[in-house]
């Protein structure tokens, strides 16, 4: 798993240690929330592209450990919703 989270953008490595939740944030809430959304869409290709829908998972909980909830973390779970719901 480590070589397909090292290629995510908002992932990040220090040592053998991978967060997988680092994002770019601005505090501008619109900025964020596309950045989110951006952020889902190359999560969703990462999965597709190597049969993976558990990281996902991973991801997710990586948020939740950060306990922060801001324009980023909502663009990127609206942007997950909405694929599933015209999928």
């Amino acid at each position: 798993m480590t070589k397909l989270t090292s290629t995510l953008s908002f992932s990040s490595q220090t040592g053998s240690e991978i967060d997988l939740w680092t994002p770019a944030e601005t505090g501008d809430w619109a900025a964020d929330n596309a950045t989110g959304r951006a952020y889902a869409l190359e999560l969703i290709g990462v999965m597709k592209a190597n049969e993976s829908p558990i990281l996902l998972g991973h991801v997710a909980k990586a948020i939740g450990a950060r306990g922060k909830h801001g324009g980023v973390e909502v663009g990127f779970f609206q942007q997950i919703a909405e694929k599933l719901l015209v999928a």
